[in-house]
């Protein structure tokens, strides 16, 4: 007797936006500040190789806070670390202040921070941004569920952030 089980796509955690092959997901200068907001996009590359999901963060004079990143093709999940639950970005995410950091301090792993589990990131470059990314195969054609919680701190004058797969 054989038994044939079929892996199931997970359930996106809120329902994502479809963008095609564009390659902006997100570009705002404000963010819920009360909670951690869900977003998801879905994505359809228009060639095959390596792609990278960049987060390019800058919230002045406060925090943008971000856990349960996720990149879904079917039921594989792409990335490793999504949700930092190995307390720091090791394995999986490159962290950089292409500019330097200004004041404050690089974005980090904090256990202050997170939305659900042990551990979420926080930016904190101030004046300058924070860059957090992260590098998958994709295939042309096949469809990707990208999806994200995001918070920002109080209000500042220097919010933005912006999100990307190249």
């Amino acid at each position: 007797m054989y038994i044939c089980q079929t892996a199931t796509t997970p359930t996106p955690p809120c329902t994502p936006s479809s963008i095609g092959s564009s390659s902006n997901l997100l570009t705002a200068s404000s963010g819920s500040t009360s909670s951690y907001a869900c977003y998801a996009y879905e994505w359809t590359p228009v060639t095959s190789g390596t792609v990278t999901l960049t987060f390019v963060l800058q919230h002045n004079p406060d925090y943008w806070f971000l856990d349960d990143v996720s990149v879904y093709n079917g039921a594989v999940q792409m990335l490793t670390n999504g949700g930092f639950e190995s307390g720091s970005f090791s394995p999986g995410w490159s962290q950089t202040a292409p500019t330097g950091c200004g004041s404050g301090t690089t974005g980090y792993v904090s256990s202050s921070y997170r939305r659900s589990g042990s551990y979420g990131y926080a930016d904190g470059c101030n004046g300058r941004t924070d860059r957090l990314s992260q590098s998958f195969a994709a295939t042309a054609g096949q469809s990707y569920i990208v999806s994200f919680w995001l918070k920002s701190g109080n209000s500042g004058s220097g919010v933005s952030i912006s999100v990307t797969l190249s």
